[in-house]
């Protein structure tokens, strides 16, 4: 009887257990954030965990003593993995896009910092749609890779927008392409929070960078938004904006700055204004970080103890302390480190891939500081020895680069980093040194759609250093200009060449009142440049962070220069395949060639822009009156009699040319100032039968209110 009544038990038991696991699990809630969606706008989806996965997560954000299945982390797919499938019902096409971790927060006066805002969906999808009409989108979360979590169907419809959309390039693979039209982007580096308390260093690793800081930078892109600016750079740094550097995986403490980078991006979409997105500041992957960084470089390594007679108290890198990595560039080496990497840009991807803001993602700013002690001068990136380091890096771009384009399917394009190769022959940004072993061909990858240049130098020479003969349409032999570097390095690699970060020489815009970068803004797109963007723009004195110049006032010129190589002219010249000539001349007396003169003219030859340059007026004669001469110790001085004297040049007795001009057309060339763009003069040429044009122009002047630069533009009559 006894035996009989446990069997029975058992079978009730078997019964309701089984009869319990069938229970289908009711779906998660889910959100759509938003009554109406438009064609390339934000479309955000908020998931409210269940009960039971809350408790698992909050366990690992709590840091909690529970065992590991009682914990999830939210920001590693292979503890939770949020996903959404997009289906556009009227052509069936289906866009896979991950989710992401949220933590809602808030600004606080009070207390200088961020505080948590109440948030039931903290589980988010963010997309942004080319099609309009009706969307249905199946979400799926799933936690271990194993357990899927059912959750609720949404549909919402597309209607029609402003937005034009995300940025692409030329069909001629030399420009950037936007709704259908070539765009020059031309503008500035904001990198990230700056002032307020610079977190550059600090002998306290309890400090956190106060909100304030992220205030005065909200502010600024607002400012130059306002203004008229369009483009700028931005870096995802461990000082101020990056998502993970004290802990592996876990980005929780951090989110403050990934709710700020929400606020910018909103902003630049509702001002159309674009960012060119650096996703890893150079810093972490070097031995002693650059420029006071040694709080965000990866080792703990100290300089000079005679100048820092203490030790560095604050945390290495994640990475360093996880693997217990000898160099830096073990972490891309490392297949387990770069697991952890893909995460971190999955992250990013996940929650600002959506937008039509960026204009395009830069895995990592230059490369070559990898394994970097400046302390030491040791730069084995660019040493015969450094074949480690240049693998590292090619590794490192082949994999993030298909990660982010063909595992994760975002569209934006990815930009490399790398130096401007002057020669003649120079295709890589890396020294070519007889004997290397592994040379760093990032550029080649299929995946990289754009070079990405970081290039600084105050040389008057710097966009025709050699040059045989007068002017020419061709690349001659032997020939060291801008616009032929950039040319063999399109062709090449089949890819726009674009200066993402570029000075005239460190320290030059202090001593020459920015003349040099405004000279370089108003000239690199017509020696073949993609875009241009300035470095010196966002240091300003505030608080006890005192600069000689207010940065910001280059803002100006860079707005200028984008409004004139984004014009209807410049751009119909632009869009077609363009014919680019160029000329450097001596005058009477002088060894160098002080007279600079570049333009491009359209297809058809019917229309042209250029520049015309007084090289006498450079960064060692444009300071002010009343400022001390240049002495060899500044940066402003050149080592060259023909550029330390400015002297006035006109037209003639020594006559530059137009050549590729229609034979025995007449045109009317236009010229315009170098203080702010304003019409000058205009002069009417005739092109001989083999269709050259003697150049006439205003007298060249030598100090910037006589204007030692002409923009000019020319018109088929």
């Amino acid at each position: 009887m006894r035996a009989t009544l446990v069997i029975i038990l058992f079978v009730i038991s078997v019964g309701l257990s089984h009869g319990q696991q069938e229970l289908p699990e009711a779906p998660l809630e889910a959100v759509l954030f938003g009554a109406s969606f438009g064609q390339f706008e934000k479309v955000e989806i908020g998931i409210r965990p269940s009960f039971a996965l809350n408790r698992k997560i909050n366990n690992f954000l709590q840091k909690k003593s529970v065992p590991k299945k009682e914990r999830v982390n939210p920001f590693l797919e292979w503890e939770l993995n949020i996903q959404a499938e997009f289906t556009h019902v009227a052509s069936g096409k289906k866009v896979i896009q991950p989710g992401f971790y949220y933590r809602e927060m808030d600004r606080d006066e009070r207390i200088n910092g961020w505080i948590d805002k109440e948030n039931e969906y903290p589980l988010r999808i963010r997309f942004s749609a080319a099609d309009t009409g009706r969307w249905e989108v199946e979400l799926h979360v799933t936690v271990n890779d194993s357990i899927r979590h059912p959750v609720q169907h949404l549909s919402f419809d597309i209607g029609r927008s402003e937005n034009i959309g995300i940025v692409g390039v030329s069909e001629n693979n030399s420009n950037f392409m936007r709704g259908g039209e070539v765009i020059v982007p031309t503008g500035i580096n904001l990198p990230h929070p700056y002032m307020g308390n610079n977190m550059l260093y600090s002998l306290y690793p309890e400090e956190k960078l106060n909100m304030e800081a992220w205030k005065l930078f909200q502010d600024d892109v607002k400012q130059f938004a306002n203004e008229g600016g369009k483009y700028f750079r931005f870096f995802m740094g461990p000082s101020a904006s990056d998502i993970e550097f004290e802990e592996l995986g876990n980005y929780y403490e951090r989110m403050n700055y990934a709710w700020e980078i929400d606020q910018m991006l909103a902003l630049c979409e509702s001002k159309d204004v674009l960012i060119d997105f650096n996703m890893m500041l150079h810093t972490p992957f070097m031995v002693a970080g650059d420029y006071y960084q040694f709080r965000w470089d990866y080792s703990s390594f100290w300089p000079d103890p005679k100048a820092w007679p203490y030790k560095d108290p604050n945390p290495i890198y994640c990475y360093a302390k996880a693997f217990n990595s000898k160099t830096p560039s073990d972490m891309f080496l490392n297949p387990e480190a770069m697991k952890y990497i893909k995460q971190r840009y999955r992250y990013m991807i996940a929650r600002w891939g959506y937008s039509t803001s960026v204009m395009m993602w830069e895995p990592m700013s230059e490369p070559w500081h990898i394994n970097e002690n400046g302390f030491s001068h040791d730069t084995p990136y660019d040493s015969i020895a450094g074949n480690k380091e240049r693998m590292a890096v090619h590794r490192f771009h082949k994999e993030i680069a298909h990660y982010i384009k063909k595992e994760l399917g975002d569209p934006h394009l990815i930009g490399a980093v790398g130096r401007f190769p002057s020669g003649d022959q120079r295709i890589f940004s890396h020294l070519e040194i007889e004997g290397m072993e592994y040379s760093d061909s990032t550029w080649y990858d299929q995946n990289i759609d754009v070079i990405s240049i970081s290039y600084y130098t105050p040389s008057p020479e710097k966009s025709i250093l050699s040059k045989p003969g007068k002017s020419s349409l061709e690349c001659e032999s032997g020939e060291n200009s801008m616009y032929c570097v950039i040319q063999r390095l399109t062709e090449t690699y089949s890819k726009p060449v674009f200066f993402a970060e570029s000075d005239h020489g460190d320290g030059t815009h202090v001593c020459s009142n920015m003349q040099g970068n405004k000279l370089d803004l108003m000239r690199y797109p017509i020696s073949g440049a993609a875009g241009h963007f300035i470095w010196a723009a966002f240091g300003y004195s505030y608080g006890d962070q005192q600069y000689a110049i207010d940065e910001r006032e280059i803002w100006k010129e860079a707005i200028l220069a984008e409004h004139y190589f984004n014009s209807a002219t410049a751009r119909a010249i632009l869009s077609t395949t363009t014919i680019q000539g160029r000329e450097r001349q001596r005058i009477r007396g002088a060894s160098k060639s002080v007279k600079n003169h570049e333009y491009r003219l359209s297809e058809n030859r019917k229309i042209g822009l250029g520049y015309i340059y007084n090289r006498t007026f450079n960064v060692h004669t444009a300071g002010s009156a009343d400022e001390e001469p240049t002495t060899p110790e500044s940066p402003c001085f050149i080592n060259e009699s023909d550029f330390q004297t400015a002297q006035e040049i006109t037209w003639k007795p020594n006559k530059m040319s137009i050549d590729g001009l229609n034979p025995r057309q007449r045109y009317t060339i236009r010229y315009y100032g170098f203080e702010t763009g304003q019409f000058v003069n205009a002069f009417e040429i005739r092109a001989n039968m083999f269709g050259k044009a003697k150049l006439v122009h205003p007298v060249l002047g030598v100090i910037r209110e006589e204007h030692p630069f002409f923009w000019y533009q020319l018109t088929a009559e």
